[in-house]
């Protein structure tokens, strides 16, 4: 079943950060900005020990296609734009990784025809030839702003930094070179999901889009476990009650 079809400005609805998982049910929760400790609280009860993945994309089909692919399998905190992820960060909610859209709209989105154009550009990459896609970004460029780079920039720059997953259709057919993010840092830090693909395709493509995706976020996650943990997790030990009870450690390590 494919994704609903938002035009307009219903295609760019805001969202201040929302709470996401399916377990099997699906949780929508407003993330509380004006009261952090409540809502990482509320964060870390609905994980229940799945990564917290926080997504950002300021198209409404985006965010509805990731979580429907996802939520089952982590616990999902969904953005319309990099102010509402960046408010979130500075009150420290929980967080092991970021999947990001790179372009989001420069200007604010006030009447349908202004979202409608926005969103033109897909049907012009379908009918563009690849020799006009230059010509055809110099002519875009300035509707757009890359902050899925920004994003990327100021994660990499926390004490510990957070791995960052570059998720965007339009960036390899558009960007030049020099408009790459290009910090030796922030490129060690981000890991391309090439994978995206239009909300509405084809259920099985979609699929296997999204076990791939799944398969890059794991892997990197489990790369940045501390090798104590990951050796401490396989162990279980016996506990006095009830009789050859144990007590599994990957649980008490909250291993996700």
């Amino acid at each position: 079943m494919s994704q609903p079809i938002y035009t307009g400005t219903e295609a760019f609805q805001e969202d201040p950060g929302t709470i996401w998982t399916r377990s099997p049910k699906q949780v929508s929760c407003p993330i509380l900005l004006s009261n952090p400790r409540s809502s990482r609280k509320l964060i870390r009860t609905v994980a229940d020990r799945k990564p917290v993945i926080w997504f950002v994309d300021d198209e409404r089909a985006n965010r509805e296609w990731f979580v429907n692919q996802h939520g089952r399998y982590f616990c999902i905190l969904t953005f319309s734009s990099r102010k509402h992820f960046d408010n979130a960060l500075d009150i420290k909610l929980p967080i092991h990784a970021a999947v990001t859209d790179i372009f989001f709209p420069a200007n604010e989105l006030r009447t349908d025809s202004d979202a409608n154009n926005l969103l033109s550009i897909y049907e012009k990459l379908k009918q563009s030839a690849v020799k006009d896609l230059p010509t055809l970004w110099q002519s875009e460029k300035d509707k757009w702003i890359l902050d899925g780079f920004s994003i990327a920039r100021r994660l990499v720059g926390l004490k510990r930094p957070i791995p960052v997953f570059l998720f965007s259709r339009k960036a390899v057919l558009l960007l030049s070179l020099a408009e790459f993010l290009g910090e030796p840092p922030a490129v060690r830090n981000t890991y391309w999901l090439i994978e995206k693909v239009d909300p509405t395709e084809d259920v099985n493509i979609s699929r296997k889009a999204a076990d791939m995706q799944r398969d890059r976020i794991a892997s990197v996650l489990d790369s940045r476990t501390p090798i104590w943990i990951k050796f401490l997790s396989t162990f279980k030990i016996q506990i006095g009650w009830p009789p050859g009870a144990t007590l599994d450690l990957k649980e008490l390590l909250n291993v996700t």
